[in-house]
């Protein structure tokens, strides 16, 4: 969340906010499963490299 905020020049609370509604509105994706030190990912994106063969996470078929 420290590179959102410090990206936006927010509030860390405001940060958060915003990743969450990114996260509903199906933009981000939490790939950690924990509830602290989370990560995000944006499949739109990851998906623009996928090769045929290969999955989103990088493990050959």
């Amino acid at each position: 969340m420290n590179a959102v905020k410090e990206l936006t020049g927010t509030s860390y609370a405001a940060a958060n906010q915003l990743v969450e509604r990114l996260v509903t509105i199906g933009v981000l994706r939490e790939m950690t499963g924990q509830s602290r030190n989370r990560r995000f990912r944006y499949d739109t994106y990851i998906r623009l490299f996928d090769e045929p063969g290969v999955d989103s996470e990088g493990a050959g078929a």
